[in-house]
């Protein structure tokens, strides 16, 4: 499924954390989705540079988290936003040939969730480098029990759709 499809047809109006298989285990096991993972740096997406380089969202403190409203269109995102590229990440990450999407409980966790319009606010203003998806990619700060996960799904590498997973 191409990335505008599974936007399309899959994730508006709705927040979503996307995993691999290896650390949606881990979130099982430990039963949070943690801002600092037990993942060596090296495996961390833009962590090459160095910490000054970090996504922004994890110099916050937080996770990062994809919002798309309803009614967002990816046509006029991709002409306002040439440089950002959803499609690492959806509908999975290249490297991992797969992807676990978690589906947060919005209203749960609503204390520690920023949206993407204040994420990407705030990142502009931080002004440094930090790697930041504008305006869909929100955050939340701190760690999330996985009882605010409202649903789990796969997909892998050349399928046409994606399967619920158990949490």
């Amino acid at each position: 499924m191409r990335c505008d499809e599974f936007i399309t047809n899959r994730l508006l109006g709705r927040l979503w954390h996307v995993t691999s298989r290896e650390r949606f285990q881990s979130i099982r096991r430990d039963g949070f989705i943690r801002a600092k993972p037990k993942i060596p740096d090296k495996e961390r997406w833009s962590t090459r540079r160095g910490p000054y380089y970090y996504p922004f969202v994890r110099s916050i403190g937080g996770f990062s988290l994809f919002d798309f409203p309803l009614g967002f269109d990816i046509l006029a995102y991709r002409e306002r936003c040439r440089w950002s590229s959803p499609e690492a990440f959806i509908p999975h990450a290249e490297a991992w040939g797969h992807a676990v999407w978690l589906e947060i409980d919005r209203d749960a966790q609503a204390a520690q969730i920023k949206d993407g319009e204040t994420v990407w606010t705030e990142c502009e203003d931080y002004g440094h480098g930090r790697r930041c998806m504008p305006h869909i990619e929100a955050a939340h700060i701190g760690d999330m029990p996985i009882s605010s996960i409202r649903a789990a799904y796969e997909i892998d590498a050349g399928d046409d759709d994606w399967r619920p997973v158990a949490i």
